[in-house]
């Protein structure tokens, strides 16, 4: 039971890690991209274009990095992987995009600290030296 507990921990600090480095590339993206190309917007406008882009570049950190290194950087930095019991491809995008669903960490509550994007998509994340 403790090292499940020494996983799920280290999952959620790989995953508050890379929700800081997605955020951060997002702010330097889209301010370069404003800078370039938007000129000045009205704060609703930038709100929506942010919005898309910030939901845009989450997909592709997630299932790049899932799908062709088996981890993100978060994932790295605490020594996890994701272990893929059938396809990769399709794991990686329903990992993905199950992601994106907030109920997604209370369903670790709910069955053997789990989330549900591993269970859907067949995977675990273990821990390697």
């Amino acid at each position: 039971m403790e090292i499940i507990r020494k996983v799920m921990f280290k999952r959620c600090a790989a995953y508050i890690l890379d929700v800081y480095f997605v955020t951060i590339t997002q702010i330097i993206l889209f301010t370069l991209l404003d800078y370039l190309f938007f000129g000045i917007l009205n704060l609703m406008s930038v709100m929506i274009k942010y919005k898309i882009s910030v939901l845009i570049n989450s997909i592709l950190y997630f299932f790049f990095c899932e799908y062709f290194f088996s981890k993100t950087l978060g994932k790295r930095v605490f020594k996890l992987k994701v272990v893929y019991m059938k396809s990769r491809f399709s794991s990686a995008v329903i990992r993905t995009v199950t992601r994106m669903f907030p109920f997604d960490l209370f369903f670790v509550l709910i069955n053997d600290n789990q989330p549900l994007h591993d269970i859907l998509a067949k995977t675990d994340v273990k821990e390697y030296l």
